[in-house]
């Protein structure tokens, strides 16, 4: 009966973490800058963050999750328009 709840527990666990997980095309802010500027992004791949080659968050569509890390300031200027864009976390500054 322990181990039971024991693996019960680890798949409440296992479970709830992989509702955190990203998903290859989410973005996180990787300086501080104005949206459409790809500097200012990072990109998750699958595997790992990466710079961007020519894309910030709903330029194309297939972005997911984009999030504004703590100490970032992000702008958004008069040029901005989104395509396709899922929740956006702000834990910085949007301006």
């Amino acid at each position: 009966m322990r181990m039971k709840k024991i693996y019960l527990i680890f798949l409440f666990i296992l479970f709830t973490l992989a509702s955190f997980a990203q998903n290859a095309g989410d973005f996180q802010s990787a300086a501080s800058g104005d949206w459409t500027n790809v500097n200012s992004w990072s990109e998750w791949n699958g595997s790992t963050w990466i710079s961007p080659a020519s894309a910030y968050p709903g330029q194309n569509t297939g972005t997911y999750e984009v999030t504004i890390l703590a100490g970032d300031v992000i702008t958004i200027n008069s040029n901005w328009t989104s395509q396709s864009m899922g929740n956006v976390t702000i834990n910085g500054t949007l301006s």
